[in-house]
């Protein structure tokens, strides 16, 4: 069972993605606004390229990509893995 995705490793990377990737995100291509708390729908969210529950790596900085809250929250487990990641 991977590891859940908590504690400060997990919050380093994300904190690294969003801060050095362009804020738009990977599934809808809109700019994300960084002021907002990543519980909102607009707000930030570090989402999976390739899936975890798929056989992606966690806390691999390559397969981590900056997404709105809501799109990260749509794709689920569903999309197809890298293929779903866009040239933004």
């Amino acid at each position: 069972m991977p590891a859940r995705r908590r504690g400060r490793p997990w919050r380093r990377l994300r904190a690294h993605i969003l801060a050095t990737r362009p804020n738009i995100c990977a599934v809808c291509g809109t700019t994300i606004d960084l002021t907002l708390p990543g519980t909102h729908p607009d707000g930030p969210h570090g989402g999976h390229i390739e899936a975890v529950a798929l056989g992606g790596h966690e806390l691999d900085p390559t397969n981590v990509t900056p997404m709105h809250n809501h799109c990260n929250l749509e794709l689920g487990t569903d999309h197809p893995g890298p293929k779903a990641s866009r040239p933004w």
